[in-house]
């Protein structure tokens, strides 16, 4: 009798284990901060760039990594640079007195900071049409001009021309 019971625990177990699974999986998970973005460059010197990758996250979302991946991609090769975190800084839109208000302060206003990433390419190759480019999920939901913008990624693409403008 006690090993029918206990095989009938197991049993109960499992199923209300795969039961809880299934639930977790089926909620919908989302971390929309991502309000904008840009992609910058600057010649350092013999064909070596800085490039710069700017990204405003809403505070009500999740924190954004410590590094990212540029893509640089052309005819005439493909490639990447890492960026780094540098810089992060509140740039919210509300008033003086009401900054430590936000949530990027732990209240309640809406609140925007601006992370500044940088990496160093040493001897990029000329061409006349290197595309840099980001993407990443979780694109803020509280753009208004978007159809359901917090399933849409980020995608952010700048273009430079070593050819007619070298870096020497």
């Amino acid at each position: 009798m006690c090993s029918l019971y206990s095989s009938a625990l197991s049993q109960l177990r499992r199923l209300v284990h795969m039961a809880s699974l299934l639930l977790i999986t089926a909620i919908p998970a989302s971390a929309t901060h991502i309000a904008g973005g840009e992609i910058y460059w600057e010649c350092i010197g013999n064909g070596d760039y800085r490039f710069s990758l700017v990204i405003y996250r809403d505070c009500a979302g999740q924190a954004l990594n410590n590094s990212y991946t540029l893509h640089l991609n052309s005819p005439c090769g493909i490639d990447s640079v890492v960026v780094d975190l540098q810089s992060q800084v509140e740039i919210s839109q509300l008033c003086n007195a009401q900054l430590s208000n936000s949530r990027c302060n732990g209240g309640t206003q809406p609140g925007i900071q601006e992370y500044t990433y940088t990496g160093v390419f040493n001897d990029l190759d000329p061409c006349d049409s290197w595309h840099i480019s980001w993407d990443q999920r979780y694109r803020n939901a509280a753009i208004v001009n978007l159809v359901n913008p917090g399933g849409t990624n980020m995608y952010i693409e700048a273009v430079m021309n070593t050819v007619e403008e070298p870096c020497t």
